[in-house]
């Protein structure tokens, strides 16, 4: 429409101000149901979605051309729905328009909202757990989730709020207290550490647009178990006792345990890490060892250097035709039970047994060793060296293993002392 022709319709109906009233008069469609002016007109109101004709069907259909809404997905990808002809259609769009506008501005565009827990359980286990290198963390998993399912009996996904939460935690400990059993919030604690996993991943996912808040119990917080070097010296002492491993052509289970322990102790790597440790990954000529990225938490292939009393104790478990330093041919549970028994027979340098110093007043597990190390080498390196050598991905991960005692001991010896015996004796 020319501006000439405008002028001229303006200056003789005054009703015509604008393109739009003048091709409203004269019978032609306007230009603003075109794809080029809606994205100017979206541009103008911020609508994520946008009702528009297509010119050529308004010019070939009139009032019969079908109306459409436009919008680009979270992908970047542009859409449109077809919503019928005439007025009905237009009314239809305009609805469809604010409902498109309202999910892209929310992200709830996509949401699986209709699914149920036992679909999304599904797509978890299939997505996580089946894919967890870690088969205890996978069985803890499919155990925490499994107790969520039975206690709450979810039906709908999107129906998992902070209120169904705190609800689960008041059932868990009620029904504990009527089966008269002790569950301990560290327990709950870890229930809902799973479950806020798994909704994560349902929001990742588009089952649900938001995760609730979990109330977490604040436990109180304990020293962390772990070795000291007197317990150590016993153990050590004691690998004599142990029976297994066996038929490891020239190498005794004592030097095989003594090396175990030594290499644990003196490195502070986890027990898995040691266990997948093969010779290839080892020279102990310049005393280094490569720990890879498939062994350890922090997903990276790093070297370590040994100190010269490991490289001495694997001198000796070093035998032709063996691929792993620790060969190990029973379960996980034989090897925790064999590490018992020789702490059974362990003594200290008075003669008494060694003391259960493990968790929960246990046997001292492989993990107290690793503890031991973060706690014996606190006071001689910052916290960065240490994350290095533990290989941990977070400093405060290391932070957790430093012993509180080393922490407070340099505060302690700063602290003000009141000059009593000078008083005393004046």
């Amino acid at each position: 429409m020319t501006t000439e022709l405008l002028d001229g319709l303006r200056t003789a109906l005054p009703t015509v101000e604008t393109p739009e009233q003048a091709a409203e008069f004269l019978g032609v469609p306007s230009q603003a149901n075109s794809p080029n002016v809606s994205k100017r007109t979206r541009k103008r109101s911020g609508k994520k979605a946008w009702v528009f004709q297509y010119a050529a069907h308004v010019r070939k259909y009139g009032d019969k051309a079908s109306w459409y809404v436009g919008w680009i997905d979270p992908n970047g990808k542009r859409r449109a729905k077809g919503c019928g002809r005439g007025e009905s259609g237009r009314k239809a769009a305009s609805k469809l328009a604010d409902k498109r506008h309202v999910e892209l501005a929310s992200e709830t565009y996509g949401s699986k909202s209709k699914a149920t827990w036992e679909e999304f359980y599904a797509v978890y286990q299939e997505r996580v757990i089946d894919r967890a290198k870690n088969p205890q963390s996978a069985g803890t998993a499919r155990r925490c989730l499994s107790i969520f399912r039975e206690t709450m009996k979810p039906k709908l996904v999107r129906f998992i709020d902070s209120g169904m939460v705190e609800d689960f935690v008041a059932k868990r400990i009620k029904q504990a207290k009527d089966d008269r059993r002790s569950l301990s919030m560290a327990t709950v604690n870890r229930d809902l550490r799973y479950l806020r996993h798994a909704l994560k991943c349902a929001k990742r996912w588009k089952y649900i647009t938001e995760v609730p808040e979990f109330p977490f119990e604040k436990l109180e917080e304990k020293l962390p178990t772990y070795v000291p070097a007197d317990h150590f010296k016993a153990i050590y002492a004691a690998c004599g006792a142990a029976k297994r491993p066996k038929r490891i052509p020239n190498v005794a289970p004592s030097d095989w345990w003594r090396a175990l322990i030594v290499l644990a102790y003196m490195t502070g790597w986890r027990i898995g890490q040691i266990l997948a440790l093969k010779w290839e990954d080892i020279n102990l000529e310049r005393g280094i060892a490569l720990s890879q990225a498939a062994d350890n938490k922090g997903k990276r292939d790093c070297e370590i250097p040994l100190h010269p009393f490991v490289v001495e104790h694997l001198r000796k478990i070093q035998t032709f035709g063996q691929v792993r330093l620790f060969p190990w041919n029973g379960s996980h549970r034989a090897l925790w039970a064999q590490f018992g028994k020789i702490q059974e027979a362990a003594r200290l340098d008075d003669g008494k047994p060694l003391p259960m110093g493990g968790k929960f007043g246990r046997r001292y597990g492989f993990h107290d060793l690793r503890r031991g190390f973060a706690t014996n080498n606190a006071a001689n390196m910052d916290l960065f060296e240490l994350q290095g050598l533990m290989q941990h991905k977070n400093l405060e991960t290391t932070k957790l293993y430093v012993n509180m005692a080393n922490r407070l001991a340099k505060p302690v010896e700063r602290l003000y002392v009141p000059d009593i015996a000078m008083k005393a004796g004046g």
